[in-house]
């Protein structure tokens, strides 16, 4: 039987040295960072999450800009932008209002057809929220999660209520190769999607109070089972949703207890739900507080940031847990000794956990630094990345397939090039 993830916080057993407890002194890095502005004329509104999708091949981010001419002026209202790294294009995907946008892609070299030279063929999923009418069926205006697709350029819409909003879209798929008769590929990729989002909308009829519960859409299952509610109370709220690379599970926070009599704390913890197992608690029962969990790509490992140290629990403190899902094991990740952590952000694995702080490392004195991304590195160990403000940073991204890189934004000039201050996406290697 997988094992349980129960309230047992003074049993439950430590996970290896990575997940140990940690006191120990930062590394210095053997050379300044690598770290280099996104050169878009438009860039990310200051605070908004970006994303990008496992390959790091897409990368999608709400701004309030639009082109005008030659140059980009202020709107009231943010749009989508799709920035595509391999050919550098910047792509506005609605001319309407979109926020929160979510991305993956699909990205191959084949030999299409009797062809004896590889041709490269992508496609690029991205989900949003809106409330455009982008797709013929929202003319009332709601917010509601919609999917583009590069294929086609056209919208799906994924929810559709009369009442409620929709919110905080997840997104996660598996692409494939078609290949004919003959077993040649066709140069088309198909592609099954998975999206994950808040709604507090009736969606399934099992929503009538009306609370923010987390939803979850499968392309590949029949239309009349597409959309299923992952979390249900009567009272109490979900958090924003993340899945794994390929969708396969999601994790979240509610407010209330979703499975009484199996010894949660009866405060906000996380939980991890899929169609095949359902419902199931990932924090401890000593967790209070939990917020921003992510999964890796594999879907085995979780992260997430609590007000507990596993002993007790520290009003507004943000300490960062790691949570083996296979073993049913989670162990918090101590060390930054101001206990302000969010926005921890997974790659593939347990190798590599990336997270803003803003507290001293170790035997540092604890004195008022900026905020900054910190690393938990493969061998257990506190690391910094070398970027530091003064400057704001927004929730930092790990790429799967491009180790040791990740995104993050900062209105901070991190490289002598944004003395004026903007908000700005940068690209960094870990050192």
């Amino acid at each position: 039987m997988r094992p349980r993830i129960a309230a047992r916080a003074a049993a439950l057993p430590a996970l290896p040295a990575l997940l140990a407890v940690l006191a120990l002194p930062a590394l210095p890095a053997a050379r300044p960072p690598r770290v280099e502005p996104f050169a878009g004329a438009a860039q990310p509104d200051a605070g908004t999450r970006i994303a990008a999708s496992r390959n790091g091949q897409a990368v999608v981010f709400e701004s309030s800009v639009r082109e005008s001419g030659d140059r980009w002026d202020p709107a009231a209202d943010p749009t989508v932008l799709l920035w595509e790294r391999r050919t550098g294009a910047l792509r506005q995907l609605t001319a309407s209002a979109a926020d929160s946008p979510a991305v993956a892609n699909g990205d191959f070299y084949l030999l299409v057809g009797t062809s004896t030279t590889r041709e490269r063929r992508t496609r690029t999923l991205v989900a949003f929220r809106s409330r455009a009418n982008l797709a013929g069926r929202n003319a009332d205006g709601s917010a509601e999660i919609f999917l583009w697709d590069s294929k086609t350029s056209g919208f799906t819409q994924i929810s559709d209520a009369l009442a409620g909003e929709s919110s905080d879209p997840a997104l996660a798929a598996n692409f494939t190769a078609e290949k004919d008769a003959n077993g040649r590929y066709t140069g088309n990729i198909l592609v099954r999607y998975r999206v994950a989002f808040l709604s507090t909308s009736d969606l399934t009829g099992d929503n009538p109070g009306g609370m923010p519960q987390v939803f979850s859409y499968d392309s590949g299952m029949p239309e009349v089972g597409r959309l299923v509610q992952a979390s249900r109370s009567s009272g109490g709220a979900a958090g924003r949703p993340s899945l794994d690379g390929n969708g396969d599970r999601v994790v979240f926070t509610h407010t209330v207890d979703l499975l009484p009599g199996e010894g949660g704390a009866g405060a906000t913890e996380v939980y991890a739900w899929d169609r095949r197992t359902g419902l199931r608690r990932v924090s401890s029962g000593g967790s209070a507080g939990d917020r921003d969990p992510v999964l890796d790509s594999t879907g085995r490992w979780a992260a997430w940031v609590s007000e507990s140290d596993g002993e007790s629990v520290l009003p507004g403190a943000g300490i960062p847990w790691i949570a083996d899902l296979r073993r049913g094991r989670a162990s918090p990740v101590a060390g930054a000794c101001g206990a302000a952590a969010r926005a921890p952000s997974l790659a593939r694995g347990r190798r590599r956990l990336l997270f803003l702080d803003a507290g001293a490392i170790g035997d540092d004195p604890c004195g008022d630094p900026e905020e900054r991304p910190l690393l938990l590195d493969g061998r257990g160990r506190l690391r910094e990345t070398g970027l530091a403000g003064p400057g704001a940073f927004g929730p930092p991204v790990l790429l799967d397939r491009r180790p040791g890189e990740f995104l993050v934004t900062c209105d901070g000039d991190l490289d002598g090039s944004n003395a004026a201050g903007r908000n700005v996406l940068w690209i960094s290697r870990l050192p």
